[in-house]
């Protein structure tokens, strides 16, 4: 908190300063002839930044900070019990009573003009993490799911994709839990339905570190989940490969906007026919009359927000009369 305010400090004095020269350079500038348009506009602007900084204000210090304070003002007089709950009714029916569990209490004693301080330690939470492995030995792919059920409230409150073949499950309560190994296409399913690919029941511990590993058969193994293609990657120049251009699974991964330079450099285009543009690159995306399109995918550039398309124009001899990338 002591940092948040420190930095939201120097942006407030940041702002007031700017509210001087903003006013110093208006007189300057008026005095020397100059016009200001829409003046009305200017309170406004004002006053909605200093609305944003009354909400980080607020935020950064009425507000629970990052390292679990809290401070609880307008307290009468007195002695008051301070309890730390956790809220367990995620996945309940709305006409079902909230379910919360005292996590901690204390007891203060609080006068009048005096800041009463009072310290929480929450029990240990428990941990159970370990390996999911094929009958081979081999870590199962990526993006396979780990569950875990409380078996008293059924619904999934944990579940974590495994990395390498492992998975680490933290913040679980002590008692009985169903570990579940599924795939990523079962989210959702119903306590007691799809067995999945492995699973087992365990009993916890308050402040339990348990190492759990699973095997699952070869055959029930999901298969590898492709890993989706960086901002660099997918803009990576390659060379142009006529079976990649037409593959449908390359084209929804940019493989043609990738090939595009190369494919330009190495043919001119100009100087074929549209049976030789067929043959080189197949189909296109649409037809017009006397010009092909082919889609190449997402605008290149660090606010491409369109797509590229190369367009290819035919004379009434079918021979290519002009050819160029265009933005939708």
């Amino acid at each position: 908190m002591v940092l948040a305010g420190a930095i939201l400090g120097l942006v407030t004095l940041q702002r007031l300063g700017e509210l001087v020269l903003s006013r110093r350079n208006t007189e300057r500038l008026l005095a020397q002839g100059a016009r200001e348009a829409a003046p009305g506009h200017y309170p406004l602007i004002v006053a909605l930044h200093g609305a944003w900084l009354a909400g980080l204000w607020y935020l950064a210090v009425w507000r629970t900070d990052v390292e679990g304070r809290c401070q609880l003002q307008h307290l009468s007089p007195g002695s008051h019990e301070v309890i730390v709950v956790h809220d367990r009714s995620h996945g309940r029916e709305a006409d079902e009573p909230p379910a919360r569990e005292d996590r901690a209490r204390q007891t203060v004693q609080v006068e009048a003009g005096v800041v009463a301080k009072a310290e929480l330690v929450l029990p240990a939470r428990v941990s159970v993490e370990g390996q999911v492995t094929t009958v081979a030995g081999l870590p199962v792919p990526d993006g396979t799911l780990v569950q875990a059920y409380d078996v008293e409230n059924r619904p999934p409150v944990l579940r974590m994709e495994t990395r390498d073949g492992r998975y680490r499950l933290v913040g679980l309560d002590e008692g009985e839990w169903r570990i579940f190994v599924t795939q990523a296409a079962d989210i959702g399913v119903s306590f007691g339905d799809t067995p999945g690919l492995a699973e087992t029941l365990i009993e916890l511990e308050p402040g339990q570190q348990l190492e759990l590993d699973f095997v699952i058969g070869e055959r029930a193994a999901p298969p590898a989940r492709e890993r989706p293609l960086t901002r660099a990657e997918y803009f990576r120049r390659r060379a142009f490969d006529p079976v990649a251009w037409r593959d449908e699974d390359e084209v929804a991964r940019g493989v043609r906007i990738r090939m595009i330079d190369d494919l330009l450099a190495r043919h001119d285009l100009t100087k074929l026919t549209r049976d030789e543009i067929r043959e080189l690159l197949g189909k296109p995306s649409d037809d017009y009359a006397n010009t092909w399109v082919w889609y190449l995918g997402d605008e290149r550039g660090f606010f491409g927000m369109d797509s590229e398309w190369l367009n290819i124009q035919f004379d009434a001899d079918g021979r290519v009369t002009w050819h160029g990338i265009t933005t939708d």
